[in-house]
């Protein structure tokens, strides 16, 4: 587009509507201006010609259309209460040359000492509500105080809301409050147990149960809902009769490995009462119950092929041999490592292994 004004094209912003006819604000104002006026008219006043573009103008200037409407009515001159300067109106009841000297009188009449709403230190203005504050620093202190009065407010509320939504478990009657109004369990365990006691209370009525004889101790019983394979009738015979078949599995292996008796006392003497697996020293008891008691050890396990010979022997602790189990003979424990890794666990069962070592050395003194 080219402007009205300096004939410079341009292009125009891109907005909604008519696009403008002038390259700047300053352009616009210029050519306005010095626009040629429309009409010619004459004063109502003065009787002076002058040149407008407004239709309905009739007045030169805005001194004429005053004295106009001033014409035919009383005049007054007065002083400005304010500040003193004199003028004339029409009204009776003016006391101030302009609005801005009554706006300013207003004020100084209303200005009086307040005092802050947070610090309460005393502070001057004009009107008591618009300057609640006496610093920006009492205004941010006092809405993060309002905010923080709300919030709790708000924690209160929600807090009472779940108190009255308190009720209780419906399979172990604790009393909880529910995340949803459907909620009847205080957890996920509580649902479970009741689901499944409603079904074997629905089921126990179909239930026919099995007589059979237990293989331990030839003793008669019956089968219940929840356990319906059951071939023993306590969980005593089933450990011993675990416990038998695994001493019956020993023996067939030892039958199939044995190549040459191997005591206790020729490894303990071979391998100078050290536990080949820890590195520990090893007490020379043998008791069952006892952790660290000495035992043999197959550095190959029979079950993996191992021959019942002194080359294939070791010195263990019952611990260490139970933690190896079956595995091959490059296995190691190495203590240090495990207290870091689990301190808890093994504090007391090593300072069990010193208790018998230095009651021994005590004997042997």
């Amino acid at each position: 587009m080219i402007c009205l004004n300096c004939g410079i094209e341009y292009e125009p912003p891109m907005k909604r509507g008519r696009k403008s006819p002038y390259c700047c604000n300053a352009c616009k104002i210029k050519y306005n201006k010095n626009r040629p006026k429309k009409f010619k008219k004459i004063c109502a006043h003065c009787g002076s010609e002058f040149k407008t573009n407004s239709q309905k103008q009739q007045y030169c200037s805005t001194e004429c259309s005053h004295t106009a409407k001033k014409t035919g009515r009383t005049i007054y001159t007065k002083i400005c209460l304010y500040c003193g300067a004199e003028f004339q109106t029409t009204d009776k009841k003016h006391k101030y040359c302009t609005s801005a000297c009554a706006a300013r009188h207003a004020g100084d009449q209303r200005r009086a000492q307040y005092f802050c709403e947070y610090c309460g230190k005393p502070r001057w203005s004009d009107h008591p509500n618009r300057n609640r504050f006496c610093s920006r620093e009492c205004v941010n202190k006092a809405r993060h105080l309002a905010a923080l009065i709300k919030n709790q407010e708000k924690v209160k509320e929600k807090e009472k809301r779940r108190l009255e939504m308190q009720r209780e478990c419906a399979y172990c009657g604790t009393a909880f409050i529910p995340k949803n109004a459907n909620h009847r369990f205080c957890s996920s365990e509580c649902c479970y147990q009741w689901s499944l006691e409603k079904s074997h209370r629905e089921n126990q009525e179909h239930f026919i149960p099995l007589i059979s004889v237990c293989p331990h101790c030839g003793k008669i019983f019956a089968t219940t809902l929840r356990a319906q394979d059951k071939q023993y009738c306590s969980e005593l015979c089933r450990n011993r009769a675990a416990k038998e078949r695994g001493k019956e599995i020993r023996k067939e292996q030892m039958k199939k490995a044995f190549v040459e008796p191997v005591g206790l006392k020729y490894v303990y003497r071979a391998y100078r009462g050290v536990c080949a697996i820890c590195g520990l020293p090893v007490p020379e008891t043998t008791e069952p119950s006892n952790q660290w008691a000495a035992t043999v050890d197959h550095i190959i396990p029979l079950s993996k092929g191992g021959l019942h010979k002194r080359d294939n022997c070791q010195l263990a602790h019952r611990l260490c041999n139970s933690i190896k189990l079956d595995t091959e003979e490059s296995f190691r424990i190495d203590w240090q490592q495990k207290l870091k890794e689990n301190p808890g666990r093994w504090n007391e069962k090593l300072d069990a292994l010193w208790e018998q070592l230095s009651a021994e050395t005590i004997e042997a003194g």
